[in-house]
């Protein structure tokens, strides 16, 4: 099914980022688990990965066409928006240290899945909301499932 331009968007993405990749698995779950504390499941499934910044990931996510398909409960919600997005960065930013992230709300009974990036210049992982392409820090989630 063809949504949209989506099709169109698809036709003419970028060339996949061509860096070398410095960033080491081991780095990266060590600075998850020095950001968030002990998290139940982490699966960081390459062993090395490219330095890109914030400014970077706003230019790659113009590409996120995702954010436009309707949100249908149970059908297209969170965790679809979230895999789709991480499927097109696997395709146009290969390396980049960007996953799935699957957050408990503090003090809720409250679930949600959203993406994760590291930016290496600043030292942090960052949630990125893929309905909006909002970029954003939250000490009121959780962590429980990571996968990059």
């Amino acid at each position: 099914m063809i949504i949209g331009n989506s099709l169109f968007v698809w036709m003419r993405l970028p060339k996949p980022i061509d860096e070398p990749a410095t960033i080491r698995k081991l780095y990266l779950e060590s600075k998850l688990k020095a950001q968030f504390g002990q998290i139940d499941n982490v699966e960081i499934v390459d062993n090395l990965y490219q330095n890109v910044s914030q400014n970077e990931l706003k230019t790659l996510l113009e590409y996120n066409f995702f954010k436009q398909q309707k949100y249908i409960a149970d059908k297209y919600d969170c965790d679809n928006y979230a895999f789709s997005l991480k499927g097109l960065f696997s395709n146009i930013a290969r390396q980049v240290p960007f996953g799935i992230v699957h957050v408990k709300i503090k003090n809720s009974t409250g679930k949600h899945s959203l993406n994760i990036f590291y930016d290496h210049s600043k030292r942090k992982f960052y949630y990125v909301e893929p309905q909006t392409n909002k970029i954003f820090l939250n000490p009121n989630y959780i962590p429980y499932m990571v996968i990059i």
